[in-house]
């Protein structure tokens, strides 16, 4: 009897314990606001979507799509980004797959993770990354177009 008169109470810190892990799950996979990632002069933001994946590993993150036609290519516009990052003092490395390059705000607040359009589209298609349809348009949209594009995602830096 004492336990039908507890269970609401019971039901009631049950449930405010999953919202508390479901929001701190949250926070540990990036909030991240809205960074300003340094980018090369004259590229542009063409596509941003910003999604958190729930499930065993919460991630947060803000998709961009970064075009810019003054380079013959998205491999030059990769290694000019690169380039600026480190100039204003990000860490950068390699990327989880080959085709990724990866960077480290100075404040270790961002991490950000970009590959060029191709690289990108074939990492999409062979189910290493997922990214939102609109990213994949977008990206698609620029390579078919001929402009030198990046997929760029920014979650939560290194804790």
């Amino acid at each position: 009897m004492s336990f039908i008169r507890s269970a609401p109470r019971v039901l009631a810190v049950l449930t405010v314990a999953v919202l508390g892990l479901a929001l701190a799950g949250c926070g540990s996979g990036g909030s991240i606001g809205s960074p300003q990632l340094p980018l090369v002069g004259g590229a542009s933001v063409v596509q941003k979507s910003r999604r958190c994946d729930k499930g065993q590993h919460v991630f947060c993150g803000l998709y961009e799509v970064v075009v810019d036609d003054r380079y013959p290519g998205s491999q030059a516009l990769m290694s000019a980004e690169r380039r600026h990052l480190q100039a204003h003092g990000w860490s950068v490395g390699k990327g989880d797959i080959g085709q990724e390059q990866t960077a480290v705000s100075p404040d270790h607040k961002y991490r950000v993770t970009y590959a060029t359009d191709e690289g990108e589209l074939r990492a999409i298609d062979l189910g290493w990354v997922q990214r939102p349809s609109d990213v994949s348009v977008a990206l698609g949209r620029a390579m078919f177009g001929g402009t030198a594009a990046l997929e760029v995602t920014v979650g939560a830096g290194p804790s």
